[in-house]
């Protein structure tokens, strides 16, 4: 399993002994396909929550995002429908390359960092530049 840690800190926080909070989770984006659930037709809709998926662990001010070994989106279909037969396309025949979405929002919701990404078998790791999600303003 890869996985890939994010600090997340507020922008005026500096010498606070307790951070704010903040929420983070993994839902479906955009994919436009469809598949098949114990053979019932459905379609890859956005806001599915496969943060679980992802087996996300959130600390006080940093988060990790596991990407499993078995990554595909038949793989996270699956976690969504674990005691049923999920039927759809091989990655490499689907229309869009993000199917997933990363949400960090700030404790009180005001400031809210989405972040579009995919996860490729060729992939080692995923990484943002710094590597942390910076909340700034009055959040």
């Amino acid at each position: 399993m890869v996985f890939r840690s994010f600090g997340v800190r507020y922008l005026f926080e500096n010498g606070r002994e307790q951070p704010k909070g903040y929420t983070v989770r993994v839902e479906t984006a955009e994919g436009d396909f469809d598949y098949t659930v114990d053979g019932l037709p459905m379609a890859w809709e956005e806001g599915e929550d496969v943060t679980a998926f992802f087996s996300l662990e959130k600390g006080t001010s940093s988060f990790t995002l596991h990407i499993p070994e078995a990554h595909s989106a038949k793989d996270a279909l699956q976690s969504l429908y674990p005691e049923q037969t999920v039927e759809c396309p091989m990655d490499s025949e689907l229309p869009s390359t993000y199917l997933y979405r990363l949400i960090v929002s700030s404790e009180n919701g005001a400031v809210t960092y989405t972040v579009n990404f995919s996860v490729y078998s060729v992939a080692s790791y995923m990484e943002t530049t710094p590597g942390h999600i910076i909340f700034g303003g009055g959040a």
